[in-house]
């Protein structure tokens, strides 16, 4: 509190932006961070709290190939309520992540679509999902080996 946010300051806040990637997508140091992206007051806050909802990550992975239709990210994201979309569309929108085309026909066609920021985030999301899934298939063949090796313990020679 008190203290400057680093994202209102377009110097300091764009090189901590362009620097800031997780799982090695741009060379940094995690010191290089300012002390101000943890701040409770920082902008920044409520964009990385709105970024780690699973629906929001799921709809920027859905939206990766291109644009989709309300109905199509329904169907496409399994436990997906119509109330549950359309916040996180509107947040998204708000937020310069996802643009909303409406087309002028009867009756009417909305598609949304990831802008160049929107793709971006969905890229690291997406690596986060290759990330976890590569970790839950190795301690799932670990958990196997365990219970090999424990079943060969019980088993009489």
């Amino acid at each position: 509190m008190g203290r400057e946010c680093p994202l209102t300051s377009p110097c300091k806040g764009q090189e901590l932006l362009d620097k800031y990637a997780p799982f090695g997508a741009y060379k940094i140091m995690i010191t290089s961070l300012s002390p101000e992206t943890f701040d409770a007051e920082c902008p920044s806050r409520a964009l990385l709290a709105r970024l780690a909802d699973k629906w929001v990550m799921l709809v920027l992975v859905a939206l990766r190939p291109g644009p989709m239709r309300n109905g199509e990210l329904l169907r496409r994201i399994d436990g997906l309520s119509q109330k549950m979309l359309t916040q996180t569309l509107r947040s998204l929108e708000a937020d310069g992540l996802v643009s909303r085309t409406v087309f002028d026909r009867v009756p009417p066609h909305v598609e949304y679509a990831l802008t160049d920021s929107g793709q971006e985030v969905a890229q690291l999301v997406d690596r986060l999902d290759q990330w976890v899934r590569t970790t839950i298939a190795a301690g799932s063949a670990a958990a196997d080996r365990r219970v090999s090796h424990l079943e060969a313990e019980r088993s009489p020679a």
